[in-house]
């Protein structure tokens, strides 16, 4: 099937306000066609829309290939050189880490990936631009098939996640090189892209191209299915996020209101229920044991060393274990020195008129302190540890994510998490020391008092 990669690309930008308000993209580049498609063409289409947006793209040499890998990590800068940018270069042991972790070096390889992405986007406005093609979206869900997937994994990959967006995903592997083609652009091979130890690659290199022997056109089949997919998903999220939210009475959930939902909702509120205490990924075998719990109207749930669910009948709400080390404190906010000598810190705070502060529009934290709108405050404030259901929203992309998923981008130990100090007003969390304020509390033009929060840690 005959595509014009650029219009669909742009289209796919454009569909997904994927470059909206951003100031800077980091690109993951390898060097191989996928990547070196993505950097030419962002760079061309930016400058095309006269957007003022920084592009800075990054190799990462795994350390695995040896001569072969810095022969890639020479191309990369060979070509970004081309291009006139700046090319950041990290080298990471990959299968040490695998070891260490004990987990496959594709895996440890993808969380070195992100989490050098991610630490290159903090501070400013910034969308981490990665290569994955419509024919990466129908590999994945060929290889959630094969090892057993519900509906959600046959969506393949999604074009946009929080800050992470795929210009790519809606062109095959093909037309990304015809591309590279068009545009005399060269590019390097990984080698291991061709070998069949790796269940990826068998799919790419053996189950795909028989497939495509009955449909040459099953990558866009297959597209059609992950769209009616997704589509389903967001509709019947939504429906469950509303119950999950309608459920709980800021203390605990009502069972009534969980028993009564269809099937396939009611897995999806318990779900939620486990993913907002679960420090890791919940599987379906917990999920039975919450919808069990719920059709007894009673039992227990273990999610944590420290905490469990527990049903008394009508509710179900999260308990301490007993002998449980979990860390609590509660100190109220106080102008002045406020001693927080649980966690070893002290938190100064004053409060100045929007007149003593100045360019109020590019205050950023530095040196421990932040900036907060007092008057937007709902009310009598306490410094805390995080507590199960916290949930934050990102001031620069509008994201909110709950408190686990954050610990868990940020690899924060569990033993360090009660540690670190949260600013809020019963359930509402207006600050943190790892995120910082909260978009609701961010400074902002016409308010008229400011509050100065200055960490000091010993």
């Amino acid at each position: 099937m005959h595509i014009d990669f650029e219009s669909v690309v742009t289209e796919t930008i454009n569909k997904y306000n994927m470059l909206e308000e951003t100031a800077r993209v980091i690109v993951g580049f390898s060097g191989g066609a996928d990547s070196v498609s993505l950097l030419y063409f962002l760079n061309y289409f930016i400058k095309k829309t006269n957007r003022e947006i920084e592009i800075i793209p990054v190799h990462i040499n795994h350390g695995i290939r040896g001569e072969e890998a810095d022969r890639d990590e020479n191309f990369a800068r060979e070509f970004c050189n081309k291009l006139g940018m700046n090319l950041i270069v990290v080298h990471e042991d990959v299968k040490a880490l695998a070891v260490k972790n004990k987990i496959s070096t594709e895996e440890a390889g993808r969380n070195v990936r992100y989490r050098v992405f991610r630490r290159c986007a903090e501070g400013m406005l910034s969308k981490i631009a990665v290569a994955h093609t419509l024919s990466d979206s129908c590999e994945t869900i060929i290889l959630n098939l094969i090892r057993g997937t519900g509906p959600k994994g046959l969506c393949g990959i999604p074009p946009t996640r929080e800050n992470i967006i795929r210009p790519l995903i809606s062109v095959t592997r093909a037309q990304v090189e015809e591309y590279c083609l068009k545009n005399s652009l060269n590019y390097i091979n990984d080698s291991t892209n061709f070998e069949n130890v790796y269940t990826r690659n068998k799919i790419r290199l053996e189950i795909i191209p028989l497939i495509k022997k009955i449909n040459p056109n099953f990558e866009y089949s297959a597209k059609r299915l992950m769209t009616v997919l997704n589509e389903n998903e967001i509709f019947l999220n939504t429906i469950a996020e509303r119950a999950f939210i309608e459920s709980y009475d800021g203390t605990c959930y009502d069972i009534s209101r969980i028993e009564n939902l269809d099937d396939t909702l009611k897995s999806r509120v318990a779900h939620k229920i486990l993913s907002t205490y679960f420090e890791k990924p919940v599987e379906n075998k917990h999920v039975n044991l919450l919808l069990n719990v719920i059709k007894n109207h009673s039992g227990a749930i273990n999610v944590s060393k420290d905490l469990k669910i527990v049903c008394d009948g009508e509710k179900l709400f999260a308990m301490k274990q007993k002998n449980s080390k979990l860390l609590l404190w509660k100190k109220k906010m106080n102008i002045g020195k406020n001693f927080l000598t649980n966690i070893n810190s002290n938190v100064i705070i004053k409060i100045i008129s929007a007149d003593e502060f100045k360019d109020i529009e590019k205050a950023e934290k530095k040196n421990n302190i932040w900036f907060i709108n007092y008057d937007s405050l709902p009310g009598e404030c306490y410094f805390r540890p995080r507590q199960y259901g916290d949930r934050f929203t990102f001031k620069n992309r509008g994201i909110t994510k709950s408190f686990k998923k954050i610990f868990n981008e940020l690899k924060i130990p569990a033993k360090e998490r009660s540690k670190i100090p949260i600013l809020a007003c019963e359930d509402t969390v207006i600050w943190s020391k790892c995120v910082g304020v909260s978009k609701e509390y961010a400074i902002k033009k016409g308010c008229k008092k400011i509050l100065i929060l200055e960490l000091e840690e010993f």
